[in-house]
């Protein structure tokens, strides 16, 4: 324990012989360290900053006693639980000032949050016109810069009335999808629409200079490969709103972090460019499977690895590393994104790939090629539309709404699911409907027709409902007359 406003008091002093902690003229609390002052000038490239702002926003729990939502973004110390947080050399250096800690300052989390964005980012207007995170538009969904991640732009208490973008969904972690267009995973990256943002697998060209984005098409309600060749071409996949390209080179360089690999997305990257891996694997870039780590018993390795979407009983090809992560062991074989757990394959995700998935066992293209295991697609009805928008709009106020603080950002986000579940799952609204209880005009719905949708005779239909109107009418008449004669 380290991070605290009263323990400020007993950290050492920094070379200068000032106090760790000091409250500026605007009443706001900043740190001066020697540590954590050259971290910060280095991370934002601001040589610069003499004074590294503490959080002015909230109660007593956040105001002081962590870092400004701002300018910190994601890392661990901000005031509010924020999608994988880094802990990153800021925190470290906060430790390390102390005195009371021996602290590796290359073991923190790679970190992206306004890297190299100038002094511009501690600036206490909105107007940050070079600051990547800040947003114009609150309540708008859009892309993270490296693409790794959904974000949605916020202005709540933290952000002092500047709305920034926060991370809300992963799409290089392997889950199964809620819908047919959006799939996520190793092989998947964020791609802004015209009117919000997903998640989406691609595959980059040989030469790095143009990629396959693997979607849905509503219109024509299949699996199609759509190829982006320069930044801001549009893609039509049969909704509302296109896909926007991102430059080819920017989506297929090797690694969007400074590991190899982005170590697989099974370990953390570190300041140090080395990924330290999570249990169940290993290597530089942690490709290699080595199964449950010792100690660990066989009910509760199942449990761990039902949960993660890991193959326990696969093994690596090779014996280390090197460029290995497409086979067995490389993410995008049976653990993978687009198989029977990713929402591409048995399950009718999309029916996307096969039996297992993007890559296959061998980093191949699945077993039985492009429509799954005979997935029945589900059929345009106001049954199914209902239940899918109420699915997703239920998947996306978990994931992103039930953490905000603040009633009216929940209620915000909740909105915006809302309105996001129902553009999803258009696909499944019926082209022609039926209003009950209209007559002739419900006639006229359908052309040169006596059926409604469903195939049932529509004169019986409103016969049967004008006998029911009257029905009522009449029991309602009887339990008034009998009234009367009581009183």
């Amino acid at each position: 324990m380290f991070f605290h406003p009263w323990l400020f008091n007993f950290f050492n002093k920094n070379s200068d012989g000032q106090t760790f902690e000091f409250e500026d003229n605007n009443g706001v609390s900043n740190l001066r360290g020697d540590n954590i002052l050259a971290m910060v000038r280095d991370h934002f490239n601001c040589p610069s900053a003499t004074e590294v702002p503490l959080e002015n926003g909230g109660g007593g729990g956040s105001a002081g006693g962590h870092f400004e939502k701002l300018i910190f973004g994601d890392e661990t110390m901000v005031s509010d639980d924020t999608l994988d947080a880094k802990f990153t050399k800021m925190s470290l250096a906060v430790a390390k000032d102390s005195g009371w800690y021996d602290v590796d300052l290359s073991l923190g989390e790679n970190y992206f949050w306004g890297k190299d964005e100038g002094c511009d980012i501690f600036k206490t207007t909105c107007e940050h016109t070079t600051v990547s995170e800040y947003c114009p538009v609150a309540n708008k969904r859009g892309c993270s810069d490296n693409h790794m991640y959904n974000t949605y732009c916020f202005d709540y208490v933290y952000s002092t009335g500047c709305p920034i973008n926060l991370n809300v969904e992963s799409c290089v972690k392997t889950k199964q999808s809620p819908n047919k267009v959006n799939s996520f995973g190793p092989d998947s990256v964020c791609l802004n629409t015209t009117t919000s943002s997903g998640c989406f697998r691609v595959e980059c060209a040989d030469d790095g200079n143009s990629y396959t984005v693997h979607t849905y098409d509503g219109a024509k309600r299949q699996n199609v490969s759509l190829t982006c060749n320069a930044k801001g071409d549009q893609l039509d996949h049969g909704y509302t709103s296109e896909i926007v390209c991102e430059d080819p080179v920017e989506i297929c360089k090797k690694s969007f972090t400074s590991c190899p690999n982005d170590c697989y997305h099974r370990g953390i990257c570190m300041d140090n460019n080395q990924c330290d891996c999570i249990p169940f694997w290993s290597g530089d870039s942690c490709g290699t499977y080595s199964g449950c780590p010792d100690g660990v018993s066989d009910g509760l390795c199942d449990q761990i690895t039902q949960a993660n979407n890991i193959d326990k009983n696969q093994k690596p090809n090779v014996s280390d590393d090197g460029d290995s992560g497409d086979g067995n062991d490389g993410g995008d074989g049976n653990d993978g994104g687009d198989g029977n757990d990713g929402g591409d394959g048995n399950d009718g995700g999309e029916g996307g790939d096969g039996n297992d998935g993007g890559d296959g066992n061998d980093g191949g293209d699945g077993d039985d090629g492009d429509d799954g295991d005979d997935v029945d697609e589900l059929e345009p009805s106001r049954e199914n539309f209902r239940n899918c928008k109420r699915t997703l709009r239920r998947a996306c106020i978990i994931e992103n709404c039930r953490a905000l603080r603040g009633r009216n950002t929940r209620k915000h986000c909740k909105k915006q699911c809302k309105k996001e579940a129902k553009a999803e799952c258009l696909y499944l609204k019926p082209t022609r409907k039926v209003k009950k209880n209209k007559g002739p005009a419900a006639y006229a719905r359908v052309k040169n027709s006596s059926e409604t949708t469903d195939g049932t005779d529509l004169k019986k239909s409103n016969n049967e409902n004008v006998d029911f109107k009257f029905k009522n009418i009449a029991t309602t008449m009887i339990l008034v007359l009998q009234i009367i004669t009581l009183i």
